[in-house]
């Protein structure tokens, strides 16, 4: 069990920041952007285009007229963003308008905003406020999860702990070792805990099909034209201890060598952001000076590849 509880964490924790870099590297174009970087960040004005942003601290009190995409220890993001949101963080809370789907994995995450789209969300504690609206569907991958808002799309949760307090349009698909359910649920559920408890306030509209360590539950009282069945066959496969912490270590390190790389990809990136007139600018050089701009040539291209290259072997 104990082995079981490290795998646990060691996946929350690795799994989270492997994804969100991928989601980085995918959604990242290569011109017309805004990019900052700091221990301290506050951005105070509308942001015409898209927006990255890297730091300790970030504030987006003003919309985003494009993608944001940031990692930092704490965002907070109460502005509009028109695009897509993508965040990794410590800490991150976001009560804005999302125009689009929102991709987010931190040790804390709150969403009191709208988003209208899909959500994909993994964390140690991930919160769905009151006030939470998603258009779409949701994916959630934690620790312990609350929802409390509405969502108009379907929901999936996988956690060790989820409490449903919100209204859930769509589907439901949740498993976790605790739920703890007091929504109104219109769509299909399908339900794997060995601890379920249903509060006064539970309504389901369409048929349950369900799994507990406990046995049959009456659902008769919550049910609205409705069918709730018991499937064992849905109940969670054992974790066989002898072959856990091979396979944990196995994970931890591949995963941790693709984060690396993946980190070091979105490095590159943003030196091309950096560096993106350079070409442009030579080509004016080598009117007026020949000499200098077959220098700023052979620079480019031998002596930035090699920096490039050993500062992502220091990051790996």
């Amino acid at each position: 069990m104990c082995l079981e509880k490290d795998y646990n964490e060691t996946m929350k924790r690795v799994v989270p920041v492997a994804f969100l870099s991928i989601g980085i590297l995918i959604a990242v174009p290569v011109s017309g952007a805004m990019v900052k970087g700091g221990d301290v960040i506050s951005i105070p004005n509308v942001i015409e285009d898209d927006l990255y942003v890297g730091g300790g601290q970030i504030s987006i009190p003003e919309d985003v007229e494009g993608d944001l995409i940031s990692a930092g220890g704490e965002i907070t993001v109460s502005g509009d963003v028109e695009e897509d949101l993508i965040l990794a963080g410590g800490r991150l809370n976001v009560s804005g308008t999302v125009g689009d789907d929102a991709r987010v994995a931190a040790g804390e995450i709150r969403l009191n905003g709208e988003i209208e789209d899909d959500l994909i969300a993994a964390g140690g504690r991930v919160e769905l406020g009151e006030s939470s609206n998603i258009v779409g569907d949701v994916r959630i991958a934690g620790g312990e999860v609350f929802v409390d808002g509405l969502i108009e799309g379907n929901l999936h949760v996988r956690a060790g702990r989820v409490v449903l307090r919100g209204e859930i349009e769509g589907n439901l698909d949740v498993e976790a070792d605790d739920i703890t359910i007091f929504s109104e649920i219109r769509g299909r559920s399908r339900i794997v805990a060995p601890k379920l408890l249903l509060g006064n306030s539970a309504e389901f509209y369409d048929d349950v099909e369900y799994w507990t360590s406990e046995g049959e539950i009456d659902f008769a009282p919550y049910l609205r034209e409705a069918g709730a069945s018991l499937n064992p066959k849905m109940a969670p496969h054992e974790w066989n201890a002898a072959q856990l912490a091979p396979a944990a270590l196995a994970t931890g390190l591949l995963l941790s060598l693709i984060t690396s790389v993946l980190f070091a990809g979105f490095f590159i990136v943003i030196m091309a952001f950096l560096t993106k007139n350079m070409f442009s600018d030579a080509a004016k050089r080598l009117k007026k000076s020949t000499g200098g701009s077959i220098l700023t040539g052979f620079l480019y291209f031998t002596v930035a590849p090699v920096v490039i290259l050993l500062l992502m072997l220091t990051i790996i």
